[in-house]
Formats: structure tokens, C-alpha cells, sequence
């Protein structure tokens, strides 16, 4: 007895390689979305710039290591935002960023004369009678984000003291960060 094997014509070798092509791609694929990290859902990242969230690690570790997602944060944020002040650009000297301004607020940054370590942060609403915002959210370029709530104005004029080191006036000193009125 003996064993007679047929060879496929060109055309058809042809196909099959094709075909073995493609499940191996398949395969490769399904075993790289299996070891892939999970991203960050948009109704996650929604609910974070709704406030919804008061603290997601994660999902602040995800932005700054992901510049896209952070993009995406900062769009989500002017949209959802009272107010939002974009980045600056920086001006001839490496100073401190110390106004930022838009046609709704202007947000003032003076150090205190009587303590040295202390710093005045005056948010002015260009309209009084407007509902005020409540949160201050920080983008920095890096992707950290600092949040800090607002009292409610005095004749459209809101006023913090911070510390001089603290995280949020740092990040509204810097040129590159957003500063969003929510």
C-alpha cells in the first residue's frame, strides 16, 4: 500500500497561507488585549471632572502618565466648566505667573505683607450677580491635577490665603497648567 499525496496548486497554497496568516494574527492580537492594562472609561473620566469622585488614584495616575487621556480630561473640563483660564505664554522672564484673566473672572495672585510664607489668592467675577463657581481644578502639563473649593464670594470677590508651598497655587503659578472655575 502506498500513501499518495496531493500538492495544492499555486492558487490555492496561496489561500492557505492567507489563511494561516490571519489566525496567527488573530491569536497574537487576542493574546495581547488579554495581557493589556485596562484603560480608563469615559464615564470614569466624566464622573471625576462632575466631581462625582472625590478621589480616584488610579485614574490621576493614568493622566499623568497618559498625555492623551489628559487632553481629553482638560476638553471634558471646558466643557463641564464655569469658567476655564488655558495655559499662558510665558513671558520674557521665568517669574511666577501672578494674574490670569478671562472675560468672566480674573483670578490675582499677591503675597501677604504680614506673613511672608502666606499668599492671597483673589478670584474676581466680572459678574456679580452670575452663580458662582465652586471648585478650582488644576491641569498641569505633566498631567497632575489639584482641586480646591471655593467659599462663596463677597461682592463677586472670592479670597483664599494658602500656604506658599501649597500644591494648588504652585500649579496656578505655572504657565503650562489650566486652571478651570467649576
Amino acid at each position: 500500500m502506498s500513501i499518495r499525496i496531493i500538492l495544492p496548486d499555486e492558487n490555492t497554497l496561496a489561500t492557505v497561507q492567507a489563511r494561516f496568516t490571519d489566525e496567527d494574527n488573530f491569536r497574537q492580537s487576542m493574546t495581547a488585549m488579554q495581557e493589556a492594562e485596562p484603560g480608563i472609561a469615559f464615564s470614569r473620566l466624566y464622573q471625576y471632572a462632575r466631581g462625582d469622585i472625590s478621589l480616584d488614584a488610579a485614574l490621576l495616575a493614568a493622566l499623568k502618565q497618559n498625555k492623551s487621556l489628559a487632553r481629553d480630561f482638560n476638553a471634558l473640563l471646558q466643557k463641564l466648566s464655569w469658567d476655564s483660564l488655558p495655559q499662558v505664554a510665558a513671558a520674557t522672564t521665568d517669574t511666577d505667573l501672578r494674574l490670569r484673566e478671562t472675560d468672566l473672572c480674573a483670578i490675582r495672585i499677591e503675597p501677604s505683607r504680614a506673613e511672608p510664607d502666606q499668599v492671597y489668592v483673589i478670584l474676581e467675577l466680572k459678574d456679580p450677580a452670575a452663580a458662582p463657581p465652586d471648585l478650582l481644578i488644576t491641569s498641569a502639563a505633566d498631567g497632575g491635577i489639584e482641586t480646591l473649593a471655593l467659599p462663596d464670594p463677597d461682592d463677586g470677590v472670592i479670597q483664599l490665603l494658602l500656604q506658599a508651598d501649597d500644591a494648588v497655587l504652585l500649579a496656578m503659578q505655572d504657565h503650562a497648567t489650566w486652571v478651570f472655575l467649576r
